[in-house]
């Protein structure tokens, strides 16, 4: 199982539960909030985001991929990464417009979460499914706004706005590029530095920045973003910042 507390912010003091032993040692320390328990879910997340017009048309979206569970990066202080999908799978799509038909989403922001399962699970479904995760009628958090703007050259809050002036969006969406970012922490003894790496991609790193101690427990010391003309290249940048030493 997972166990996390009923706050909303990330994966902060969530765990895998494996055993009964693990959940006595989870609880050794006191909560003083309510606990949710779910069934643990083998899948790859992912997110569907958007904006929505009054009779709830997609008037924009995009598809972000996380490189690895957020909740074992932030529990092993792994590196983590998410990044922008240059096309967005049909299935996708498909299972974003139905959530935002059951939840009759209308002249809104949407953050749509589910998972890709990697194997098969009793009772959710097969490998390769999609199951769903998490609905918010909000935009995305952290960094991802940063990103969308960056992929497709817009200004997402000014594509909000004409939304809910006109109903309608100014932009011809075309997403160019796969932007994404890059959380690693200090406790790491990383290969390169992050000067190291913004000299290796001088044309695609385009933000830095260092996180106080309440935002980096959940995204990272330190986070670099970047955007490249395909995701192959997306990919190999996370690896080169997620490299380590030779011990």
């Amino acid at each position: 199982i997972v166990i996390k507390p009923d706050v909303g912010v990330g994966s902060s003091d969530t765990n895998k539960i494996k055993n009964e032993e693990d959940l006595h040692k989870y609880f050794a320390r006191p909560r003083s909030i309510p606990m949710i328990m779910e069934e643990y879910i083998d899948g790859s997340t992912f997110s569907f985001d958007g904006l929505a017009d009054s009779q709830s048309n997609i008037l924009f979206m995009t598809n972000h991929l996380y490189r690895e569970s957020i909740m074992d990066a932030v529990n092993n202080q792994d590196t983590m990464g998410c990044y922008s999908a240059i096309d967005i799978a049909e299935d996708i799509i498909d299972a974003g417009k139905r959530c935002l038909k059951a939840f009759d989403v209308r002249n809104r922001f949407f953050h749509f979460e589910f998972f890709r399962l990697n194997s098969d699970c009793e009772g959710v479904g097969k490998k390769g499914d999609i199951v769903g995760l998490e609905v918010n009628m909000r935009p995305p958090g952290g960094f991802l706004p940063d990103m969308i703007n960056y992929a497709n050259d817009c200004d997402v809050y000014q594509l909000w706005s004409d939304m809910m002036i006109q109903d309608k969006i100014d932009h011809q969406q075309v997403r160019k590029y796969s932007s994404g970012f890059c959380g690693r922490f200090d406790a790491k003894p990383y290969k390169y530095t992050s000067a190291q790496i913004k000299e290796m991609y001088p044309h695609n790193v385009i933000m830095y920045k260092r996180l106080p101690k309440a935002l980096a427990e959940g995204m990272g010391d330190e986070v670099i973003m970047a955007r490249f003309e395909s995701e192959e290249k997306m990919l190999a940048f996370f690896a080169v910042c997620s490299e380590l030493k030779e011990v």
